[in-house]
């Protein structure tokens, strides 16, 4: 089984992307993480693409949301790229830059096409019409999916994958003909629209394992998300390394990662500070 992350070539997510598949290789699943690398202009920090680099399976992609004008739209642009040539296959697992793999994910093979996706109860279809002026009228039924980070697709056709990228573009262009600024979540209100007109045609189904966060003890889940930290030892933008200074605020965030389990005692915490001292040794 496959599994996809799509990465910006940019400080931000070259730190992210240099945990994230130190995890990978901590498991010997390397040989299964699919990177697309969205290409920038921005100067790489060299000390976060070590692991970047070398990767087995990293594919170099045009950077589909800097020329549509929304930098979700890169994400999907390169898992249907992929897709189509045969570089990314499912079944597979599309995951976000700011986790890490804790356990590898078994999922039950069937003869139909299936969705299974992390529950995010947060994700509500009143918040998704709070921010998308005329999100209704381009869904077809009330059928809602609280959609978390990581989704699990298999059997679908690229056709699927296609109308995700056209719901996004439609849901942005709504907003911006409104005058809003286009809401980060845009791409995962798309998923769900595509999601739900498959109701009855695929396996569809939500798990609450696949994904936890820096504050659980949990053993059961895949992936551990740090994006949202529950502590003010830790958050990720504050190394967002950005244009024209290309500065951290925070310093290097792998020495605050690795340093983390003495402010937030975790099993969480405890594994992705491990994986930060990895990445560091592996620098000298």
């Amino acid at each position: 089984m496959d599994y996809f992350v799509n990465i910006e070539h940019a400080p931000f997510y070259q730190w992210q992307a240099e945990l994230l598949i130190e995890s990978f290789k901590h498991h010997e699943l390397d040989e299964s993480l699919v990177v697309g690398l969205s290409l920038t202009n921005v100067e790489p920090r060299l000390e976060f693409c070590r692991n970047l680099y070398t990767h087995p399976r990293t594919s170099g992609l045009t950077n589909m949301g800097e020329v549509r004008g929304f930098d979700r739209l890169a994400n999907l642009y390169s898992m249907a790229n992929l897709l189509q040539t045969g570089n990314l296959k499912q079944p597979f697992l599309l995951i976000e830059p700011d986790s890490v793999l804790y356990s590898p994910v078994k999922m039950p093979v069937r003869d139909i096409p299936q969705i299974i996706f992390q529950v995010d109860p947060f994700f509500t279809k009143e918040l998704v019409e709070e921010n998308i002026p005329n999100y209704n009228k381009h869904k077809s039924t009330e059928d809602w999916v609280p959609l978390g980070n990581v989704m699990f697709f298999d059997k679908l056709p690229q056709e699927f994958f296609n109308r995700v990228i056209f719901l996004t573009e439609m849901l942005a262009f709504e907003q911006a003909k409104a005058g809003k600024e286009i809401w980060k979540r845009t791409d995962r209100a798309a998923w769900a629209i595509a999601i739900t007109e498959l109701v009855g045609r695929s396996v569809i189904e939500g798990k609450y394992t696949l994904e936890m966060s820096l504050a659980d003890h949990e053993f059961q889940h895949n992936f551990v998300n740090y994006g949202r930290s529950p502590t003010p030892q830790f958050n990720k933008h504050l190394f967002q390394y950005a244009p024209p200074t290309c500065l951290s605020l925070g310093g290097d965030p792998l020495e605050v990662l690795a340093g983390l389990y003495e402010h937030l005692g975790t099993t969480s915490t405890q594994y992705v500070s491990g994986l930060a001292r990895m990445c560091l040794d592996a620098r000298k």
